[in-house]
């Protein structure tokens, strides 16, 4: 059975990913991608490091999906199934690696497309290094324009390396 979450929050793992997602929040917000005023869905992570990352450093409107819910920071939802509607979220995050082993890839992105607002942020970790998967990755999210990429190092050694993909939703596509 899993620890309550207070327990859950005070756990050095916990820690770590929350001081790990608040560095990486607060230069996207230095860059102008991410703001306090955001409203935020972050997909398919259990247990919700990155959403009280976000509330941390200021970001109050954001929420995680993922098919168990871990509430108050989790709902239950899915990738490819969101149960929000169209053109909610001024930020959409992804991490460890989850869209692309989402079995309903295609889905997956059809909904981002939905839920993200035009001229919204789609950020995203993925394990992929090389040209070719990045670009077919890039082809899934037609709907945006690619802004930048960066490697950084992971959190642990499930996820040592990411590449860090910021998108922008283009109005009309």
């Amino acid at each position: 059975m899993p620890k309550k979450l207070p327990e859950l929050w005070a756990t050095d793992g916990f820690q770590k990913a929350v001081r790990f997602y608040s560095s990486i929040f607060q230069d996207l917000i230095s860059e102008g991608f991410l703001g306090p005023s955001s409203k935020v869905l972050c997909v398919e992570t259990q247990i919700g490091a990155n959403v009280f990352a976000l509330k941390e450093i200021g970001v109050e409107d954001s929420i995680r999906i993922f098919k168990k819910a871990f509430k108050p920071l989790v709902i239950s939802g899915q990738g490819f199934k969101q149960p929000f509607k169209n053109s909610t979220f001024d930020f959409v995050f992804s991490c460890g690696g989850m869209i692309e082993k989402s079995a309903k890839l295609a889905d997956f992105a059809m909904e981002i497309s939905r839920t993200l607002k035009p001229e919204g942020f789609l950020v995203v970790h993925t394990g992929t290094r090389d040209n070719y998967s990045l670009n077919s990755f890039l082809d899934l999210f037609h709907f945006c324009k690619l802004l930048k990429t960066r490697d950084i190092d992971g959190i642990d050694s499930k996820m040592p390396f990411i590449r860090e993909i910021v998108m922008k939703k283009v109005s009309g596509l």
